[in-house]
C-alpha cells in the first residue's frame, strides 16, 4: 500500500468529517515549514500552489472550500452565542502553605485569546489545570460554556512511551468520547509532518516530534476551550508556525485559546495575564 501514489488528504475542518486517505491508514508525507503553516492556514493541508511534493509535480492552486469558516472574522465570530467559552472570577490556588494567585478574574469569548505569563513557579500551569476542572482552586470559580470538556495540552503532553504517535492519538481521543480511526489520525500526522513517523513509538522521537503528535491533536479536536502549557517549547520555526496557524484557526471558528508561555511568539490580538513572582 505504501507505493499507491494518493492525492494529499484535506485536514479535517472538524474531526468528525475526518476524510479517509486511500490504502488503510497511509497518508502522503506533509509538507515542512512555511508551507505546511500556509496549508493549514488555507484550510486544509494539500499541498500548496507550486510546492511540490516528494516524488511528484507541482500541485496545482487549491480550490477554496465552500463553507469554510475565516481565519479570525470578527463578525463571524459575534455571530456565534454571547455565552464566554471560559468565565473566572476569584481564582486562588496554593502550591502546599504557599499562596500562588488569588483573585485571578479572566473572561474568554469565542474567538478570544489570553496568554498566563510569570516567572517559574508563580503558577501558570496550576491556573491552567484549574480551569481545565484538573486541580480544585482554594477558592473561587471557574465556569465553562455549556458545562463542555476542554482540551488541555500539558507540558509534559501525556504520551505513553511505548505506544505510537496513532496510537496514543486514538487513546486520547477516546478518553474524549470519540472514535477515530487509524487513517483520519494518520492524516493529522501527515499534516504536521510526521507521515513517516506514525508507527514508530513516541519514546523513540526528539522532544520536537513529540511535541508535532500534541499538534496533530489539536487538529483532530473538536473543543471550544484549548488550554496550552508551553505549545512553543521544543518546536522550530516551522514548527511554531505551524501552531500559531493551528490557533488562529480555532479562533475564526469562534474557540477560545488560553496559552502558558515563558516567551514567544506572542499570540495576535491576545490578552495577557501577568502572574506575581
Amino acid at each position: 500500500m505504501d507505493g499507491r501514489s494518493a492525492a494529499a488528504p484535506r485536514l479535517p475542518t472538524t474531526p468528525a468529517r475526518a476524510r479517509t486517505p486511500p490504502g488503510g491508514d497511509q497518508a502522503p508525507p506533509g509538507l515542512a515549514g512555511d508551507a505546511l503553516a500556509a496549508a493549514v492556514l488555507a484550510g486544509n493541508h494539500a499541498p500548496a500552489a507550486g510546492v511540490r511534493p516528494q516524488g511528484g509535480p507541482a500541485a496545482p492552486a487549491p480550490r477554496p472550500t465552500r463553507g469554510a469558516a475565516p481565519l479570525y472574522n470578527p463578525s463571524f465570530v459575534a455571530s456565534l452565542q454571547t455565552e464566554p467559552v471560559l468565565s473566572i472570577r476569584g481564582l486562588a490556588c496554593a502550591a502546599g502553605r504557599r499562596q500562588l494567585f488569588a483573585g485571578i478574574d479572566a473572561t474568554l469569548g469565542p474567538g478570544d485569546a489570553i496568554e498566563v505569563r510569570g516567572a517559574n513557579g508563580s503558577g501558570k500551569t496550576t491556573l491552567l489545570r484549574c480551569a481545565a476542572g484538573l486541580l480544585p482552586p482554594h477558592s473561587g470559580a471557574v465556569r465553562r460554556a455549556g458545562g463542555g470538556k476542554p482540551l488541555y495540552l500539558g507540558h509534559k503532553l501525556g504520551m505513553s512511551a511505548l505506544l505510537s504517535p496513532i496510537e496514543n492519538m486514538r487513546w486520547h481521543l477516546a478518553l474524549a468520547g470519540r472514535a477515530a480511526s487509524a487513517a483520519s489520525c494518520a492524516a493529522a500526522l501527515a499534516a504536521v509532518g510526521l507521515h513517516a513517523e506514525r508507527h514508530t513509538q513516541c519514546g523513540s522521537l526528539s522532544a520536537g516530534q513529540q511535541r508535532r503528535v500534541g499538534l496533530a491533536r489539536l487538529a483532530m479536536s473538536d473543543a471550544r476551550l484549548w488550554l496550552l502549557d508551553e505549545p512553543f517549547s521544543a518546536l522550530d520555526a516551522a514548527g511554531r508556525r505551524l501552531a500559531l496557524a493551528l490557533i488562529a484557526t480555532h479562533r475564526g471558528k469562534g474557540g477560545a485559546v488560553a496559552c502558558a508561555s515563558h516567551e514567544g511568539p506572542h499570540l495576535p490580538n491576545a490578552q495577557v495575564l501577568r502572574l506575581p513572582a
